[in-house]
């Protein structure tokens, strides 16, 4: 297990990085002790999945596709401070040469924005990633009305592929990339729904089924990330959020009375994060924080893994446990880039932790309110000099 930056994000800016605006960790919320040690059995677990030719070992069984959960699994190593340019196993390849030894047969705009915000993750040129200019390829898919489709060949909005699109794009300080995060921030906030939420895909189509818990915690994301902050698109959102906070302190994935899902869970911490709000503040009457659920469903001294929800493993241990490291980093996307290995281009191991605490995170003193309606705030202007990315002002649950 690597050396770790858990209450924030190593900035490692190079002359060769200087295409894209480094993006801090956020210091809204840094990570308790507890959930400190979380991470490091998460990021632990990640690292003893990985293979010879670099890639983390993905069940057949899983929803997800390899590379995709490999994404996934550089960006929760690499809040653990594991870069994915040093991970190997004893003579192995790398987690980063693996994903760019598949970066030239991805398509779909999602993917090309997961590979994205891995590579400003760990420093690598998203321009040259793999052979594949990355942004370009993500500009492809970018429609008339500021959308996205979920591929330069797709015909309709999309709205998973406008969040991601804006969340890899934003962390890109060029006149097309800027442009595309501007339009992609314009037109969620013109297609969200009535009671707060964002669908998974046509945001256009009566047909479509409800909101979705972790759609609508990535668009807040998003928004946050193109400097839409504290508008009040946001504030509907999170109170639709909180509707789907059940006893336990997890997130139902979309419908009220759903059991929760450690994804959905783990979207909406890092919503509340990127807004500026401490998720263990979030509390449902029974005291529990969706702090509380991620770590009740992490297998602890047995292995780290996140399981979907306690006693339920599911079938995507690797994406849902990198959703939680994010979440126990309290560090929502996009942020980087993190240090090399020890700068010796070696990841540094130690023990990982022999125990985990079993008290709550932080003893809750009462259940927050249903968030305020602040103003929208203007879109920030696309010809202003490129400036770190900084936290939002926190706003407080009252």
């Amino acid at each position: 297990m690597s050396v770790r930056r858990t209450a924030a994000i190593g900035l490692a800016v190079t002359a060769a990085a200087a295409w894209f605006v480094a993006v801090p960790a956020s210091t809204a919320a840094p990570p308790t002790a507890a959930d400190a040690a979380r991470l490091g059995l998460a990021d632990r677990w990640l690292e003893q999945q990985q293979t010879a030719d670099g890639s983390l070992a993905v069940p057949a069984s899983s929803a997800t596709r390899p590379i995709d959960a490999n994404a996934w699994g550089a960006l929760g190593l690499a809040v653990g401070g594991d870069n994915a340019q040093d991970l190997r196993i004893p003579s192995g390849a790398t987690l980063a040469s693996n994903l760019q030894r598949q970066a030239p047969g991805v398509s779909d705009t999602v993917g090309l924005a997961e590979l994205t915000l891995v590579a400003v993750a760990i420093g690598s040129d998203p321009h040259a990633f793999g052979g594949v200019d990355l942004p370009r390829a993500i500009l492809a898919s970018g429609r008339v009305s500021g959308a996205f489709g979920v591929s330069a060949q797709a015909t309709d909005d999309d709205v998973t592929a406008t969040v991601f699109a804006a969340l890899a794009l934003s962390t890109i300080r060029e006149p097309a990339t800027v442009d595309g995060t501007q339009r992609a921030a314009d037109w969620l906030l013109a297609h969200q729904a009535p009671d707060g939420s964002w669908p998974g895909s046509d945001a256009a189509d009566p047909t479509q089924p409800p909101g979705t818990t972790e759609v609508t915690a990535e668009a807040i994301e998003a928004l946050n990330a193109a400097g839409r902050r504290n508008t009040a698109a946001q504030s509907k959102a999170l109170a639709w959020l909180q509707l789907r906070q059940n006893a336990d302190g997890g997130f139902a994935p979309s419908t009220v009375g759903q059991p929760s899902d450690a994804r959905a869970t783990a979207s909406v911490a890092l919503a509340l994060v990127s807004a500026g709000i401490d998720p263990v503040d979030l509390v449902a009457p029974t005291g529990a924080s969706p702090m509380t659920f991620l770590s009740d469903a992490q297998d602890g001294p047995r292995g780290g893994a996140v399981a979907q929800r306690p006693g339920v493993p599911g079938t995507d241990q690797i994406r849902t446990t990198a959703y939680a490291a994010l979440a126990f980093a309290r560090t929502p996307l996009p942020f980087g880039p993190i240090a090399r290995g020890a700068g010796t281009g070696t990841v540094v191991t130690q023990p990982p932790p022999t125990t985990v605490p079993t008290s709550p995170v932080r003893p809750p003193t009462q259940t927050p309110a249903p968030v305020g309606s602040p103003q929208p705030t203007a879109a920030p202007d696309p010809a202003a000099p490129p400036a770190a990315v900084s936290p939002a002002a926190a706003p407080q649950l009252q």
